[in-house]
């Protein structure tokens, strides 16, 4: 399957004796297809429908590994299409691509849109609302005393989570989620911004 959530289900304890090369595409692949999602499922009508086998089918049939491709099919109103992403690495190799464009004429012969976004795309979406999100939270009023509980928990745990940090401060703030992104827009948090900000996004400081 090229699903992730299918692939690690199947083959997780495989991957764990990979080869470093297969481990990389393994975890590009799963961050792909989290951001992919997280982006279509944040659309306003949008509806998952889960796998594409047909698609997936397609894929296998034009030699693409399960970890190459994040597919997913969605209702986009009254439309079903599904929609490819496209890593970098086979985006710019041209028989790759001209692979993937025949997989979508092909699929337009049973009646299946396929729309195929590069990673560079989905990438640049994330960062762009990762930077929202954080702007939005600039104005978020905090005392010194809240800031210096957090600088605190970062400091202890080296490497945290936005949950976790937030949990510093949780009886001391109606929102403590937005006040760790009101430090992040000041630069006093670092926020992992390779993926959509959850509470489980990495969190760590320099101060």
């Amino acid at each position: 399957m090229f699903r992730t959530s299918s692939f690690v289900g199947a083959t997780g304890t495989d991957i764990l004796r990979a080869d470093a090369k297969t481990q990389r595409r393994f975890h590009e692949h799963k961050k792909l297809y989290s951001c992919a999602s997280a982006i279509a499922y944040a659309q306003p009508g949008v509806v998952a429908l889960g796998d594409d086998p047909a698609i997936e089918h397609l894929a296998a049939a034009a030699g693409f590994e399960h970890y190459d491709l994040a597919i997913l099919r969605l209702c986009v109103g009254n439309r079903k299409v599904t929609v490819v992403g496209v890593p970098t690495r086979i985006w710019r190799d041209p028989d790759a691509k001209a692979s993937l464009l025949e997989m979508k004429r092909d699929a337009a012969t049973f009646g299946t849109t396929c729309i195929l976004v590069p990673q560079r795309s989905i990438k640049g979406t994330v960062r762009a609302s990762i930077a929202r999100d954080i702007a939005r939270s600039r104005g978020v009023r905090y005392r010194r005393a809240q800031m210096d509980k957090v600088l605190a928990h970062l400091r202890a745990a080296g490497v945290s989570t936005i949950a976790a940090t937030a949990a510093a401060i949780a009886d001391d703030h109606d929102d403590p989620y937005a006040v760790v992104l009101s430090l992040a827009s000041a630069g006093i948090v670092d926020l992992d911004r390779s993926g959509p900000l959850r509470a489980s996004t990495l969190a760590t400081t320099r101060h």
